[in-house]
């Protein structure tokens, strides 16, 4: 195969394997009846567990793979978690065992780990630095398509075609892309830019940078609006708040990561140029919070709610730019260091929001359950008293963030 061809084939598969994680990330938002009804007596805590943990195993070995996948090459690795994050959701349709529903989407977000780190691996392998940026933001925003297909389409198969049929395909495109990766990937072992031996002294250097650790405590406040809203319980609470159904409700809260993909673009050029990476992070708080506190207060009706949401989602992306700021903050070589930890972190903070959420909830159920699905039906206040967690997140992250950004210049220097 030309070289040429070749480098943009590793490009596109592993863009593909992370537009597909997602998929796979938001199916909670859609698949709650059809989960519900399967195992009786689930309810939005517990519901919370099986949606919670992927990011527990996306975040847990994020640092692990990423070691592996510099040491031992692209070539194995990643078939193999692609495989893994596709197997995770067979017990949704092949155990009664609910323990192991919430086992297997652990492993779900163990592989979906290694989908961002793959499209960094094969940027870096098949084009020169100058393509790197460009490249990196193409497949991000690819990348969200996945998310955007994820919840309309996927929650019109699974009224259609049943639960088995969307899992079964997931099967089958985890095993395609595993494939065509142990094709086409190279089989390159580098020296990777994460050290064992100097790992915790590396890893002391940040815990006690009070501008990282506070920089991805507030970013990570921020994330309810994706990692909580968007991700799972958004399509059940836009369906009763309008009234609508669970297709359209799905389809609305997808307008989130519709302007998450233009912000992936929009936001990192705007930093770059106004060195004014902190104050337009919080920026992006405050905007996210009116969104959201008028998605779940105020009844704007449906047009306005997708373009409410849509802006949601472009300042969503500041998590681009939260990631690059404590990159910045610490001296060059714990630079990916950093930059992971921080991904982490805010990866961590999806567990919070939809543990908490689902827990409200759960308090606030008034004993109503759906009759053909055995699904708990919860009230609009219900939602509202459980999502009421974003705002005050994002509230707390626009505050801080505002309070911690340097004086002198918005941008930080790295030391």
């Amino acid at each position: 195969m030309n070289a040429s061809i070749f480098r943009y084939v590793v490009w596109i598969v592993a863009t593909l394997f992370y537009s597909f994680q997602y998929t796979m990330r938001v199916l909670p938002s859609v698949a709650y009846d059809n989960v519900a009804s399967r195992f009786d007596g689930i309810d939005a805590s517990i519901y919370a567990n099986y949606s919670s943990i992927y990011y527990v195993g996306y975040a847990l070995l994020h640092l692990p793979i990423g070691y592996a996948l510099n040491k031992l090459g692209p070539r194995y690795i990643l078939p193999l978690l692609m495989l893994l994050s596709a197997v995770g959701n067979l017990p949704l349709i092949y155990s009664d065992s609910w323990w192991l529903v919430v086992v297997g989407r652990f492993f779900v977000g163990v592989g979906s780990s290694a989908a961002i780190l793959g499209v960094f691996k094969s940027v870096r392998i098949a084009f020169k630095p100058s393509m790197m940026a460009p490249m990196l933001g193409v497949s991000v925003t690819i990348g969200l398509f996945g998310a955007i297909f994820g919840e309309s389409p996927v929650k019109t198969l699974l009224s259609n075609e049943g639960m088995e049929y969307v899992i079964h395909g997931f099967v089958i495109v985890g095993s395609i892309l595993a494939a065509l990766t142990l094709i086409f990937s190279p089989n390159i072992k580098e020296e990777s830019s994460i050290k064992l031996d100097s790992l915790k002294s590396d890893m002391k250097s940040i815990f006690t940078n009070k501008l990282v650790m506070l920089t991805a405590l507030f970013g990570a406040l921020m994330v309810g609006t994706t990692e909580g809203f968007a991700d799972v319980w958004g399509p059940k609470f836009l369906s009763a708040l309008y009234n609508i159904s669970g297709e359209d409700a799905a389809q609305a809260t997808s307008y989130i990561f519709f302007g998450m993909a233009a912000g992936a673009l929009i936001l990192p050029l705007w930093a770059e140029r106004t060195n004014a990476f902190y104050a337009i992070t919080a920026l992006s708080a405050a905007v996210m919070a009116v969104g959201m506190l008028l998605t779940m207060y105020v009844p704007i009706g449906t047009t306005l709610l997708g373009v409410t949401l849509f802006i949601v989602g472009v300042m969503s992306a500041y998590q681009v730019l939260v990631v690059h700021m404590n990159g910045l903050n610490v001296a060059p070589n714990i630079a990916v260091l950093s930059t992971s930890f921080t991904n982490m972190v805010i990866m961590m903070f999806g567990f919070l929001f939809h543990k908490v959420t689902g827990i409200i909830m759960t308090y606030n159920w008034e004993g109503k359950v759906d009759a053909v699905t055995n699904a708990h039906v919860y009230s609009v206040a219900a939602y509202q008293w459980g999502l009421l967690v974003i705002p005050i997140g994002l509230v707390i992250g626009c505050i801080g963030l505002w309070v911690i950004r340097p004086r002198k210049a918005y941008m930080p220097k790295a030391v």
